[in-house]
């Protein structure tokens, strides 16, 4: 006879025979007492496996660990999207910074083209800039020292 049927037989007898009457007296929950702890003593507890004990804890705690999941999703989620957003914010600011600045240098060039011309345009180039600074070169330079490396 299975536990669960016997279980179920106590049960039904107790519902069959109404009121219980419990014995007050001390010596019968010594009795009772006595009964249960040897019972826990000839019970042996087996060690939990290392594999087991994982699936037992997700078992017990499975609600938990879908809050962690979904928590973590949704802090993922919107963490990309805000980067997304802020990504588009900034680049749309950029693009009317650079709108702004195109029309301050056309209202400059039309105020005043003498000075926009001078600041803005430039007419020396690359390799007017290398000829200054080779001419400076050869300025430190005495004869003696430029003959010496040209030959």
């Amino acid at each position: 006879m299975s536990h669960l049927e016997n279980h179920g037989k106590v049960k039904r007898s107790l519902r069959r025979s109404g009121d219980i009457e419990i014995p007050m007296d001390p010596e019968f929950y010594d009795r009772l007492h006595d009964k249960i702890m040897a019972g826990i003593e000839d019970k042996e507890i087996q060690p939990v496996s290392c594999v087991q004990k994982p699936i037992k804890v997700v078992k017990q705690n499975w609600r938990g660990w879908a809050q962690l999941a979904l928590g973590l999703f949704l802090v993922l989620g919107l963490g990309i999207s805000s980067s997304q957003f802020f990504q588009s914010a900034f680049y749309s600011t950029r693009t009317v910074q650079l709108v702004q600045n195109e029309k301050q240098i056309l209202i400059q060039a039309i105020d005043s083209p003498t000075v926009f011309s001078t600041s803005l345009l430039s007419s020396e180039s690359e390799s007017d800039f290398m000829q200054d600074i080779a001419s400076r070169t050869l300025d430190q330079y005495g004869a003696d020292q430029l003959k010496e490396i040209l030959n």
